[in-house]
């Protein structure tokens, strides 16, 4: 996926609370919220994200320029700038492979401080399962598996898509496993290692747990399954969850494995969980809340790959449905773009319980999204008053990471298209507290809200001849400057066709800048 991150304003992106809280771009991170990291001159594509212990960032993807494809690693400090002290100026490229792309990595940081990489060795025959470890300066751990690399062959072909780590800084991988006794079916593979980069042969069978998930009736009968995403619970329980296939066909698939690799029979049947939505689904991300219930998320395929839904699903702790959630513990989202494909790669639980979805949708371009669903299911609609809201900055742009940094502030991570080759890109949010009643603080007065026609904005000692004032809509387009005169108390008419809706008025004096959502009735 190549896609372009393009935009000059201040962009609010959605509504965390429905009178509170609004997270817009964080003016203090790189360039007014944005950072774009070109690795040279062919594509750079973002798949992972993690924080360091000292708050620094590292994200990791594929540089792959059609010979040698590379793991691209890159840290970044608290502000967004690129860390020097890492790799040659913040980034590291690591051969992986000889001529394959890979597009799965995953980067996680240990207690030491150092860094493992996951990937898929990928050559012109084979796939093997590969690790590489890093020393918190970027250089390769030679005291880890051959020089700092693992690959793994358990005499199949595998792809690895996810990488956990345990509480005892064992490695948890997941992915998928030829086998060729099955029509070359795959079934779901969890691997782990030992902290040195060996086999942990107490796992599974020499390391390795191969499931084929079946029917739910039959976990006999062969079908294709893939390992999408990895949590592991704190009783370290491992689920994992993916897509399972029978007849070209694909359903949530998910497993829980007991610590020793088996699997754990007091969950779903058999240990295996399937939903079905109706269609093709497969499950990108894991929640574990705090209560134990589970929140799978992704992608409903549909009508030739032309009609992509997000679809979620709640599950009590024992592998059932939650009920409570959605239709009988599952929703189906169509955002109603104009060209409806809504792709859902990563998800997150806000201090609230609110879940949060994070991808993008492939309208005339590809934009970027966010989606906030309540306790039970459905959108928030605070955001954006309907629950989404489509970040298009006129070119392709995707998210497809995120984390919550410890001070509440939001990274999202994913590719730009810049008209030519791809690069990473990363945004990071911050939460503006805003109100939907008329405005007043130290500095202004704002009224009416919701407005029809005009707004008045006063203030107590401030010359609004000397600020600027502009109202944006929901996307960041700007709407209006308004020039004022040497007063502090102004009233400016507003265009009888503006739509109604939210907008946000930005006022900028000499000292400081602030926003304010505002309805329009």
């Amino acid at each position: 996926m190549k896609h372009t991150l393009l935009f000059t304003a201040f962009i609010f992106l959605f509504f965390q609370c429905a009178l509170a809280q609004n997270y817009i771009l964080d003016n203090t991170f790189g360039s007014g919220g944005k950072v774009i990291t070109s690795f040279g001159s062919a594509d750079s594509n973002m798949a992972s994200m993690s924080l360091q212990a000292d708050g620094k960032i590292l994200t990791c993807g594929s540089y792959y320029d059609g010979l040698v494809n590379q793991i691209a690693l890159s840290r970044y400090n608290i502000d967004g700038s690129l860390d020097n002290s890492f790799g040659t100026n913040g980034k590291v490229l690591t051969p992986i492979g000889t001529n394959l792309e890979n597009e799965h990595n995953t980067v996680r940081v240990l207690n030491n401080g150092k860094i493992l990489v996951s990937g898929t060795n990928g050559t012109s025959s084979s796939y093997d399962f590969a690790i590489v470890q890093y020393n918190s300066n970027g250089s390769l751990d030679l005291t880890f598996g051959n020089n700092g690399v693992v690959l793994s062959d358990f005499n199949n072909e595998h792809n690895i898509s996810t990488l956990e780590i345990q509480t005892d800084n064992k490695i948890v991988i997941g992915g998928s496993i030829l086998i060729p006794s099955s029509n070359n079916n795959s079934n779901f593979a969890i691997a782990r290692y030992n902290i040195d980069g060996s086999k942990d042969t107490s796992f599974g069978i020499n390391g390795l747990v191969s499931i084929n998930i079946g029917t739910v009736s039959n976990n006999l009968t062969v079908s294709d399954d893939y390992v999408d995403a990895l949590k592991i619970q704190s009783d370290g329980k491992i689920i994992a969850s993916g897509l399972t296939s029978l007849n070209n066909g694909g359903d949530f698939g998910m497993v829980r494995l007991n610590t020793d690799g088996s699997i754990d029979s007091s969950f779903g049947i058999n240990g295996r969980v399937i939903t079905d939505f109706g269609s093709i689904e497969e499950a990108n991300a894991i929640q574990i809340l705090s209560d134990g219930k589970i929140i799978l998320s992704g992608i409903y395929y549909y009508n030739s790959d032309t009609n992509e839904k997000v679809v979620i699903a709640k599950y009590n702790s024992n592998g059932t449905l939650d009920a409570t959630y959605g239709t009988s513990g599952k929703v189906i989202t169509d955002f109603g773009n104009s060209s409806p494909v809504d792709f859902a790669f990563s998800s997150q639980i806000q201090t609230d319980g609110k879940l949060l979805i994070i991808g993008y949708v492939k309208n005339a371009t590809a934009d970027a999204f966010i989606a906030i669903y309540n306790i039970d299911g459905t959108l928030d609609t605070s955001l954006n008053s309907s629950g989404f809201l489509f970040i298009d900055f006129g070119v392709n742009e995707d998210a497809v990471t995120s984390v919550f940094q410890t001070d509440g502030k939001l990274l999202l991570g994913g590719a730009t298209y810049n008209g030519s080759i791809a690069n990473f890109m990363l945004l990071r949010l911050e939460i503006d507290n805003l109100s939907t009643k008329s405005f007043e603080n130290n500095k202004f007065y704002i009224s009416p809200n919701p407005f029809t026609d005009s707004i008045t904005i006063s203030t107590k000692d401030i010359n609004l001849s000397l600020a600027t004032i502009e109202l944006y809509d929901i996307s960041g387009r700007k709407i209006s400057n308004f020039t004022t005169e040497n007063t502090n108390n102004f009233t400016f008419s507003i265009n009888s066709n503006l739509s109604k809706g939210n907008y946000f008025l930005k006022i900028t004096d000499q000292q400081t800048t602030q926003t304010f959502k505002l309805i329009k009735e």
